[in-house]
């Protein structure tokens, strides 16, 4: 996009937020409240302090009228974000994109069946063998990197940022995530935050969500649902009450996820219901260390013996690989994107 484009959509935005946050404050329930809390102060301050009633009921009104005021500067906040996405969305940028990345993600899927990985397990081992080894990035490398400026909002595109070969855990998980669903796996991206397993973690966790912060993948198969985390290059499984899933071969630094459901629906938007819905009611899974070992030497065996094969894939995808990261970069206008990163592990 070019720079007057880029400065029509943020002055729509910045218009839109105004003209939505003033009707927001001058609607009727809002003029009410403001009314009511006016009419009580000025009682209070005609009272005086020996009444106890008035500034009772000015503090009321105080409060209903601060709750309203908050209420109307986030539901602007959220207006303006979902118009932000939609004007991005209607760019020519935003199709080539997600269009090409669609491509990709559906050769890719075919590309996996053909070298008979036996489940979804294998597949997310397999995953991250191509992942780290640069075969789903156009530079031919990729590093866990965080980026100085990244507007990106549009979560359906998340996924598309892997082809620059540089990415956060919502990148990474967002792709993985595609290519279950391009393979017919029930799988949805999922927010959570890795914490020690102790009572202080698990109430910091909950009095403070913001802390849920890290993306995952949880996804279906014959095992159940469990959690695979292409970043860490772990694999969980949930505990009963399904707030917490216990990291498979960790059990010495004792380290768990939090699981962060609400964010997953109200924040990022990146399923579909009734993806959601299947993965929530779904068993499950009983994973052990030998199940994940097993499946990892599979996978780790596959990627050497089929090399020459994903060369020659690699090469058939390379042109669209950068187009992608040419389209995506012009979408989300993030920057700060040299190799000064390195893959994340867990600490």
């Amino acid at each position: 996009m070019t720079t007057r484009q880029i400065r029509n959509i943020r002055n729509k935005v910045d218009n839109a937020y105004k003209n939505q946050l003033a009707s927001f404050l001058t609607d009727q329930e809002h003029i009410a409240k403001l009314i009511s809390f006016l009419t009580s102060l000025g009682f209070t301050l005609t009272m005086g302090d020996t009444n106890m009633i008035f500034p009772i009921i000015t503090g009321a009104t105080g409060y209903a009228l601060t709750s309203s005021v908050v209420k109307a500067l986030k539901d602007t906040r959220d207006f303006s974000t979902e118009y932000h996405k939609q004007l991005i969305r209607n760019t020519e940028e935003y199709y080539y994109c997600t269009e090409i990345y669609d491509s990709v993600i559906t050769d890719l899927a075919n590309f996996i069946r053909s070298l008979n990985l036996q489940n979804s397990l294998e597949i997310g081992m397999f995953y991250q063998e191509l992942l780290y080894n640069g075969f789903l990035s156009a530079p031919g490398t990729f590093e866990y990197h965080k980026y100085d400026y990244d507007s990106g909002i549009c979560p359906e595109a998340y996924g598309a940022r892997i082809s620059s070969g540089t990415g956060v855990c919502r990148h990474i998980a967002a792709n993985l995530k595609d290519l279950y669903e391009k393979l017919g796996f029930t799988a949805s991206y999922l927010s959570v935050c890795g914490s020690k397993n102790n009572l202080i973690s698990n109430i910091k966790t909950r009095v403070m969500p913001s802390s849920i912060n890290h993306a995952v993948v949880c996804v279906k198969d014959r095992f159940g649902k469990y959690i695979i985390d292409p970043t860490w290059e772990k694999v969980a499984i949930f505990d009963s009450d399904e707030k917490f899933a216990q990291i498979i071969g960790d059990k010495s630094q004792d380290r768990q996820y939090v699981i962060g459901y609400t964010t997953l629906i109200c924040e990022h938007r990146l399923v579909n219901y009734d993806s959601y819905v299947g993965v929530r009611k779904a068993n499950r899974a009983n994973l052990n260390g030998q199940d994940i070992a097993i499946a990892h030497d599979y996978a780790l065996n596959t990627f050497w013996q089929q090399r020459e094969a994903i060369i020659q894939f690699y090469n058939y995808i390379i042109r669209r690989l950068e187009n992608i990261s040419y389209y995506e970069q012009q979408i989300s206008r993030y920057s700060d994107y040299e190799d000064k990163g390195q893959k994340l592990v867990l600490k």
